[in-house]
């Protein structure tokens, strides 16, 4: 019986607010991202810091489904730079696939993601010593970490940063790679 007193009360005390009271003194207002979702163009520098310095440039398609937790990606990235290292040096060339996942948000004016990557990377160039010179390519599995910031800037898009590590499985001379890009970020 007291449940059913209990039942009237609260049904009786609901209908004596109206949805707009309700809404007025909650007042929670949740923030809608202007997009999830975006297609950077960018460039900078990568160095494996033992002797090989390039430029690079890229693409990588990021989106955070819901404005942020799951962050995902797909992403291609080409290298070029010369390589200079105990009596060798020579120009080698770098063409990286990969898919990114991790952590993401996006805030009031900035996105960002933090996460892994993995994919497929393959060498290809010119290695010259003293007494002979080599050429070839090879692939290798890539993965690493990687880090992604888009200062927005309106609805349409933002300037976007991506730093990344890459270890290169099954190549000696060129296990890891750092890179340092800047571009812009298309939403989409």
């Amino acid at each position: 019986m007291k449940y059913f007193v209990l039942a009237i009360l609260l049904f009786v005390s609901g209908a004596c607010f109206s949805d707009e009271e309700t809404a007025a003194a909650v007042e929670v207002e949740l923030y809608k991202p202007p997009f999830e979702a975006w297609l950077a163009v960018h460039g900078g520098v990568s160095s494996d810091f033992a002797g090989y310095f390039g430029g690079s440039a890229g693409a990588t398609l990021n989106w955070l489904p819901g404005g942020g937790v799951i962050f995902l990606g797909a992403g291609y990235t080409y290298t070029g730079g010369h390589a200079s290292a105990e009596g060798i040096s020579g120009d080698l060339y770098l063409n990286q696939f990969m898919g990114l996942i991790g952590y993401g948000t996006i805030e009031s004016d900035i996105a960002m993601a933090v996460g892994f990557h993995l994919g497929l990377t393959t060498l290809s160039g010119t290695l010259t010593s003293e007494d002979e010179t080599a050429s070839g390519s090879a692939s290798v599995f890539g993965m690493g970490v990687v880090g992604v910031f888009n200062f927005l800037l309106g609805d349409f898009g933002g300037i976007h940063f991506e730093v990344r590590t890459s270890y290169l499985l099954g190549n000696e001379a060129y296990s890891k790679l750092y890179s340092l890009h800047v571009g812009y970020g298309f939403a989409l």
